[in-house]
């Protein structure tokens, strides 16, 4: 019996190399696939048993072409790892066509097109496919719109596949790999959202190509064979936790720094740090400084999840917001008129702006409020003050003066 065969595509670097180099170890022959020739051909050198293949996977032509040289060097196919992909990050105002059919075009026209083509082959050999998509296909995050969007369409394409292909014995799996340090990461994560995903990971570090090659090899391999339409999250705990992880780890460091948990609330108004030390519960405790930041209920928010706090208000929408996951309903607008105006009599905020502290941390952002003193604190704790939406909130360590 021959050895049996892969092809992979974006093979010339990154995880697709090195599932390329898992499966020549495993005693696999490998087709690499991937458009940068130059790339390919250097990745591809002294490899046995590799055949590199120089092909585009958005262009139809070139992936019937890229079937055919790997069927006629290696007469069969086993498995398909369709790992080509690019990636563009932006805001959704600013990705403009051309962005989004560019990053769908690979990252989904090409799965579809490279599978398409591989089904007989399959067939034959009752193989696997498996696609690779990305934690950003199981969670939204900001500047991602196309690419998230790309790859949960992959897997959902996965999941057709596997119950359309499984009556002829092909099974498709999906791996959404979290961060990884590849070169597109490396070029892609600043220092800021690098240190914001290890304070998200529960393994506190990015993955290596070869941990996400190892899951890989194992769903195109026989110790697979009753495993189809799953999707394997390859991510070190990411896509499992939420954000109690983040804030366990911000606690404990603040209090290495500082006992006073004022500071760590990064709170809007001195009601709000009262409200924290009156109570041991750390999460209501938040709940109370996003929520008065808000100038909003705080009885009212289910649950939070909160930024990095060390990250600069330049840089914090790269990489998480502040969100309130449950509606809030505003107070009575005849309430809220009166509250709003023993705010601005009692807090400060007109006229005086000289004279609010400055704190270990300024919030600034449409709706967020200095500290209250005074009719506007009173008004604050009873509960009186009109809800006002934000559209986000930034936060950044340091010390400043004045209104936001």
């Amino acid at each position: 019996m021959s050895a049996p065969v892969a092809l992979v595509t974006g093979a010339a670097r990154g995880i697709g190399l090195a599932t390329a180099r898992g499966f020549l170890r495993e005693g696999w022959h490998v087709a690499m696939a991937d458009r940068d020739g130059d790339e390919l051909m250097r990745a591809a050198e002294g490899l046995e048993g590799a055949l590199p293949i120089i092909a585009d996977v958005s262009r139809p032509d070139q992936v019937a072409r890229m079937m055919a040289e790997a069927l006629a060097h290696y007469s069969r196919l086993d498995a398909l790892v369709n790992n080509a992909g690019v990636a563009e990050f932006g805001p959704i105002e600013v990705c403009d066509f051309a962005m989004w059919r560019r990053v769908m075009e690979t990252n989904l026209d090409g799965v579809f097109l490279c599978s398409q083509a591989a089904i007989p082959a399959l067939r034959e050999s009752r193989g696997a496919i498996v696609n690779i998509a990305s934690i950003s296909g199981l969670r939204a995050s900001t500047l991602r719109v196309a690419y998230g969007t790309s790859k949960a369409a992959v897997i959902q394409l996965t999941k057709q596949q596997a119950v359309e292909l499984g009556e002829y014995g092909i099974r498709a799996n999906c791996v959404a790999p979290g961060p990884v340090n590849t070169k597109l990461a490396l070029a892609v994560h600043t220092p800021e959202i690098r240190a914001a995903y290890h304070d998200a990971l529960p393994l506190n570090r990015y993955g290596s190509e070869e941990e996400i090659a190892e899951a890989i090899l194992f769903l195109c391999s026989p110790r697979a064979s009753y495993i189809t339409g799953q999707v394997l999250a390859a991510d070190g705990g990411f896509e499992a936790t939420g954000a109690g992880l983040t804030l366990g780890r911000l606690v404990d460091a603040q209090r290495l720094r500082s006992r006073k948990l004022s500071r760590l609330l990064l709170p809007a108004s001195s009601a709000c740090a009262d409200r924290a030390r009156d109570r041991a519960d750390l999460g209501r405790a938040f709940r109370y400084a996003s929520c008065h930041a808000r100038g909003q209920q705080p009885h009212r928010a289910k649950s939070v999840l909160m930024p990095d706090m060390q990250i600069g208000g330049g840089t914090m929408e790269d990489v998480m917001s502040l969100v309130i996951t449950d509606a809030i309903t505003p107070l009575p607008e005849s309430r809220g008129r009166a509250g709003k105006e023993a705010f601005h009599a009692g807090s400060g905020w007109r006229g005086r702006t000289r004279q609010i502290p400055p704190g270990p941390a300024v919030c600034s952002g449409q709706g967020a409020r200095p500290p209250l003193s005074g009719r506007g604190k009173d008004n604050l704790r009873s509960g009186s003050m009109k809800s006002f939406p934000i559209k986000e909130l930034h936060c950044r360590a340091g010390r400043g003066k004045g209104a936001p």
